[in-house]
């Protein structure tokens, strides 16, 4: 006699997988600026709160200032100037030198897990045991599951096996 499986319990330890990762995923996340002759590129970035913003200066004298004065890497012709971001808002900053040359950073919520939605097989699905098939899951924007493997027996005694790679923009 086949066993089935609900798709429920195939859920549950793709979860389970996905969470594996995570620890990873919540990590802090570095955006980096070029600072470049009369420009900032790009101009705009978003990011969440506890990320860093990081300005690589490419050629020129500029400074990365804070139109609210939160920060200012100070006049620099080379090297890195990096800002953490412990608060959302909207950020705009220049060059204090050339004042012309204006960028802003955009902060939202704090960093979260990811949203995993499992649409693949469908809630309520049946597999005979083994069972391949994709899973399929999809984090929220700026984050990533890196690869994770799962392996356990079911309540059955069935072993189950699966991996997941889940790559966010």
């Amino acid at each position: 006699m086949k066993q089935r499986h609900h798709v429920f319990l195939l859920a549950g330890l793709a979860f389970g997988s996905m969470m594996c990762g995570l620890g990873s995923t919540a990590q802090a996340a570095v955006t980096n600026v070029t600072v470049e002759s009369f420009d900032f590129n790009p101009s705009s970035v978003s990011i969440n709160v506890n990320d860093s913003v990081k300005w690589n200066w490419a050629s020129g004298t500029h400074t990365t200032t804070s139109s609210s004065g939160l920060w200012d890497s100070g006049p620099r012709s080379s090297g890195s100037f990096t800002n953490t971001f412990t608060s959302a808002g909207n950020f705009p900053y220049f060059c204090s030198i050339h004042t012309f040359m204006t960028a802003s950073v955009t902060v939202t919520g704090p960093n979260q897990p990811p949203s995993v939605s499992i649409t693949n097989p469908p809630s309520n699905a049946t597999f005979s045991a083994p069972w391949t098939g994709v899973l399929q899951a999809t984090p929220r924007r700026h984050e990533h599951i890196r690869g994770c493997e799962h392996y356990g027996g079911d309540a059955g005694g069935h072993r189950a096996e699966q991996s997941a790679e889940v790559v966010g923009q």
